[in-house]
């Protein structure tokens, strides 16, 4: 659970810093970036609930995901007219994101109480979010200050901002101690990362 909702936290955090430069080089322009960026936000979310999900089938609750899936369904039916009302496309992103984090809650809540202690526990909260806020905040700023530029070098900086990204990220994990040294070595290069720090 904590690689999967770390990894894909840390996606989102960095292609919504990102998402200027991404949307420059592959559209031309800027317009509709911040409908792209509430749409990452779909990918933590959705991430969580794979997880959840995952360890609840394997207690045999296969019927929550499909309760909550449902639940998630009706709310983004019933506030997705307001919402595009009121924010034209944006609006449509938010009430998926919303039905998303409804039925990400349900699936949440219906886990063990021991379970949802066991995911927090060490202070992974606090360590997730400081590594995904200096992630976030480096790119961002990186992004601010390349400022407008063509659609191959908004592609050519997008990627170095990644790797600058990707490093600060390695690093501040590290720092916090993010993940167990189990974890760490379920990552495709976890016997070097521990080798390095």
């Amino acid at each position: 659970v904590h690689l999967s909702v770390a990894v894909s936290l840390l996606a989102t955090v960095g292609l919504c810093a990102e998402m200027p430069l991404l949307n420059r080089g592959l559209f031309g322009d800027t317009d509709g970036t911040l409908v792209l960026q509430v749409y990452m936000l779909i990918i933590a979310v959705t991430a969580a609930i794979n997880a959840c999900a995952s360890i609840l089938q394997s207690q045999d609750l296969v019927r929550v995901p499909t309760i909550a899936i449902l639940a998630g369904v009706l709310v983004k039916a019933l506030v997705n007219s307001y919402f595009v009302h009121h924010w034209q496309t944006a609006g449509a992103s938010w009430a998926t994101v919303l039905g998303l984090g409804v039925t990400m809650m349900v699936i949440y809540l219906a886990l063990d109480p021991l379970i949802r202690r066991r995911i927090w526990s060490g202070g992974f909260g606090w360590r997730l979010l400081v590594v995904a806020a200096g992630m976030g905040a480096v790119v961002w700023t990186g992004v601010t200050l390349t400022g407008t530029v063509g659609r191959v070098s908004a592609v050519i900086w997008a990627i170095l901002w990644a790797i600058v990204g990707l490093i600060v990220a390695v690093a501040l994990a590290a720092w916090t101690g993010l993940f167990t040294r189990r974890e760490v070595l379920a990552l495709p290069v976890g016997a070097r990362i521990l080798r390095m720090t």
